[in-house]
């Protein structure tokens, strides 16, 4: 098996990668420097967008917008304008707590596990969201 890097990213945590078949593009999203981004291959990067706070996973919306969970609530962010909106506020308090990791399940259900960054806090969670989301599945 040969590997080799096809973008040195220079991420600080980078995780979540997410492929759209439709724009023949990987997602992914750095958590300790807030951002999304968008690795076309043969092209490079192809976008990124800052954001207000950690981002644990994103999915893909059938408007064709991003479903991110951010520290602070579910927010869609569409990547055409680079609009963020709130979708939901977090249930958990955000001053110790995150969303983390996430996905959608084959019934189109958003999943998405919080976690406590600081030792010997309150346990973190799992909920679900239902609603209209497209890929990957």
């Amino acid at each position: 098996m040969h590997i080799r890097l096809v973008q040195a990213a220079n991420a600080i945590l980078g995780e979540g990668p997410l492929w759209c078949a439709e724009e023949e593009a990987l997602y992914w999203v750095d958590i300790a420097r807030p951002g999304v981004y968008r690795y076309a291959p043969g092209v490079g990067q192809t976008g990124a967008w800052t954001l207000p706070e950690k981002v644990g996973c994103i999915a893909g919306l059938e408007d064709g917008r991003l479903l991110l969970a951010l520290q602070s609530g579910l927010f869609a962010l569409s990547t055409k304008g680079g609009t963020l909106a709130r979708l939901t506020s977090a249930a958990h308090a955000t001053e110790h707590h995150r969303f983390n990791d996430g996905g959608v399940d084959p019934g189109g259900r958003f999943w998405v596990g919080s976690m406590n960054e600081k030792s010997g806090g309150a346990p973190g969670r799992c909920i679900a969201l239902t609603g209209k989301m497209s890929w990957p599945r």
